[in-house]
């Protein structure tokens, strides 16, 4: 599963909904991480080989505002409970940096805020 595209036109509500997909696409990879591998989903009647299952994950209480906002430059906050294969992981606060060049990620466990700044703490991401 390809990581969420960069928004090509930058807004305040493309910006929120793009930090919040890629959210939930890390959060898969994390997963991922942790359990490894899971039962492929089975062939498909046409005898081809089957594709690898994801673990399941949610973002449970979910929220994603803007917390600043410079010309096509915003820094974007989700906040939510994380939950893998049905077991919580806690509260995490998670920044985004996104503009029309570069994301960049930054997260902290429980609820922060401002919360972590990902221009000097964060991950830059391949997007």
């Amino acid at each position: 599963m390809p990581p969420p595209g960069r928004p090509a036109n930058l807004t305040r509500e493309t910006a929120v909904e793009y930090a919040a997909s890629y959210e939930a696409y890390a959060l898969t990879y994390m997963a991922v991480d942790e359990y490894g591998p899971q039962t492929p989903v089975p062939p498909t009647e046409t005898n081809r080989p089957g594709i690898p299952a994801f673990p399941d994950t949610e973002m449970q209480d979910r929220s994603a505002r803007v917390l600043t906002e410079l010309e096509d430059t915003f820094v974007v906050q989700v906040s939510y409970t994380r939950f893998v294969e049905g077991e919580s992981r806690g509260r995490y606060t998670v920044n985004y940096y996104v503009s029309s060049e570069q994301t960049i990620r930054a997260e902290a466990e429980g609820d922060a805020s401002p919360g972590p700044n990902p221009t000097t703490v964060g991950t830059i991401l391949e997007c």
